[in-house]
């Protein structure tokens, strides 16, 4: 060994090693020149090294092997520990040389510009630019996406409506979807929203927003457990007087403004056409929605909705004018704001 190079080893070499602290403490006290003795900055690097291990191994789901009250998490710990100093010892992560570096002189072992490396000190361990093979962001964010979301969260083009919507149908497949072809869902249903439009009054594109607002544009049309549409757009639920077939899911309703969960039962169509007319027949033949019908401009119909009762979300208005103003409907149809 080089005259003056220190060994970077972590003064202790086990766990059960209680004295390590107490040498530490005087030899760092004895380091010259202002750096970090070595023992210490070998033990800094262990300590940091358990500490990388604990929290890896708190990402870990658990394994359920261990019965209740076993000792076995206190002799992992100790092993993770153990491990630490083991790895400090050898190669480490090539920073005790940098913290035993007098201030302002390169760290010992560090190469020097034209020179080669110091002697008696191993080399840092090199780490990689790049993820393991396979790892990317993208698969990152498509994990993330298969993550259960609950029906009412904020989400593009999926807000809580206030109608129904069913937990069970929220959790999305590990492959993040794409997203809603918004123009396609306008095109599929503005027949059907014409038909309506000429029994209530309603503008058709009045009709096709709040269709979007309460499907996220097609992309939660609500289905039975046999995996059937009910091609019910406007997530209507199925009362006394409803004699069609039904599916019933639990629900996010709001109570005085705050979020409650219950179960609901809805009504089933056979297509969408069928679904605009009873919407249709709903306007027209409920006392309630008498100031809706006839509504030509998008704040006041969506405000004297939400006013009838259609919904419970407090913010329901403001977001089905938001998507009727928006930019898919604006390419379809002009709109009177």
């Amino acid at each position: 060994m080089t005259p003056g190079a220190a060994s970077v080893s972590p003064a202790a070499t086990n766990v059960f090693d209680h004295q390590a602290l107490a040498r530490l403490r005087g030899r760092a006290r004895a380091a010259p020149g202002g750096g970090v003795a070595a023992p210490v900055a070998g033990e800094f690097e262990a300590v940091l090294l358990q500490t990388l291990l604990k929290s890896l191994r708190a990402g870990l789901p658990a394994s359920g092997l261990s019965p209740a009250g076993s000792a076995s998490p206190l002799f992992t710990e100790l092993l993770d520990q153990q491990r630490a100093l083991t790895l400090a010892r050898g190669r480490g992560l090539g920073l005790a040389p940098l913290l035993t570096a007098a201030p302002g002189a390169p760290a010992t072992g560090t190469p020097t510009p034209g020179g080669p490396r110091g002697a008696g000190t191993p080399p840092p361990l090199a780490l990689p630019d790049r993820g393991p093979a396979g790892f990317s962001l993208a698969g990152v964010r498509r994990w993330a996406g298969a993550a259960p979301r609950v029906a009412g969260d904020a989400a593009p083009g999926w807000p809580r409506t206030g109608a129904a919507a069913p937990w069970a149908l929220a959790a999305r497949p590990a492959a993040a979807d794409p997203a809603p072809d918004r123009a396609q869902f306008v095109a599929d249903l503005w027949p059907h929203a014409e038909a309506a439009s000429a029994a209530t009054g309603i503008p058709a594109r009045f009709l096709v927003a709040q269709a979007a607002l309460e499907t996220g544009w097609g992309e939660k049309v609500l289905k039975n457990a046999q995996g059937m549409s009910s091609y019910n757009v406007f997530n209507l639920k199925a009362g006394s007087r409803w004699d069609g077939p039904t599916l019933s899911l639990p629900v996010r309703e709001y109570a005085a403004g705050a979020p409650v969960t219950e179960h609901a039962t809805f009504r089933m169509y056979e297509s969408y056409a069928d679904a605009f007319a009873d919407y249709a027949r709903l306007l027209t033949q409920a006392p309630r929605y008498a100031a809706v019908l006839g509504q030509r401009e998008a704040a006041a119909f969506a405000r004297t909705l939400h006013q009838a009762g259609f919904a419970t979300d407090p913010g329901y208005a403001a977001k089905l004018e938001r998507i009727i103003t928006g930019p898919t409907l604006r390419q379809r149809a002009p709109v009177t704001s």
